[in-house]
């Protein structure tokens, strides 16, 4: 999610409209730094390995809920789960990369819903129709109920929260190459995750695979647009 809160993209639209890789910038240099020195040369800090990602909810959960933690950075889901704690807590926005970055941005999970109309449809103008009209109709009223009713209502503490969830989803960020970053992208957006490393040399040590992956996947959405 910092990717997105420090504004950094994994990917650019150059002037004839195709995705080109600029995620090895200063920026993300500097960004890099920023989060060294935040997650591994400030005491009190605690950080999953990549291996324990899957796990990382369950080992925390128990700490944040009963007091021993500060702060922890999830996702939204996870106040499902604090409807029984003792102690107050509060929603914030992820920081800001400066004082000069205009707005605070977030980033779902990189798990994205796509729906497709397989190439044999025997009406896909008809197909198309009514997933178009089932997702407005989820947005008129699924949406609301989980953003205002769940969530705002029975999750959240206080009405501060509620504004900042606000704030959150009105800084959300989608790149190209965020949304294929992690299984068509060889997972390059992942290099933010790993701090123990120096970006620019595992950046360097990775580049020819990250931009062959790119030039595939996008000979392969080319190939289905001819179709």
């Amino acid at each position: 999610a910092f990717v997105a809160a420090l504004d950094l993209s994994i990917t650019t639209t150059n002037i004839d409209g195709v995705p080109e890789l600029s995620f090895n910038s200063e920026r993300t240099i500097n960004a890099f730094q920023k989060l060294t020195e935040l997650v591994m040369e400030n005491p009190g800090t605690w950080t999953n390995s990549r291996d324990d990602a899957a796990k990382a909810p369950d080992m925390i959960r128990p700490k944040f809920v009963n007091g021993k933690f500060i702060f922890w950075m999830t996702n939204i889901q996870e106040t499902e789960k604090f409807r029984d704690m003792k102690d107050p807590y509060g929603v914030l926005p992820l920081p800001k990369f400066d004082e000069s970055q205009d707005a605070y941005y977030t980033l779902p999970h990189n798990a994205f819903s796509m729906m497709t109309i397989p190439a044999d449809s025997k009406n896909s103008e008809a197909a198309a129709a009514a997933l178009e009209a089932l997702c407005e109709e989820s947005w008129r009223t699924v949406t609301p109920a989980y953003y205002e009713v769940a969530l705002k209502a029975k999750y959240f503490h206080d009405d501060e929260s509620a504004q900042m969830f606000d704030l959150i989803m009105e800084g959300i960020q989608l790149n190209f190459g965020s949304v294929y970053q992690t299984t068509c992208i060889d997972a390059i957006g992942w290099l933010i995750r790993d701090l123990s490393k120096d970006f620019a040399s595992t950046y360097a040590a990775n580049e020819r695979k990250y931009e062959k992956a790119l030039a595939k996947l996008l000979e392969d959405l080319e190939a289905l647009s001819e179709e």
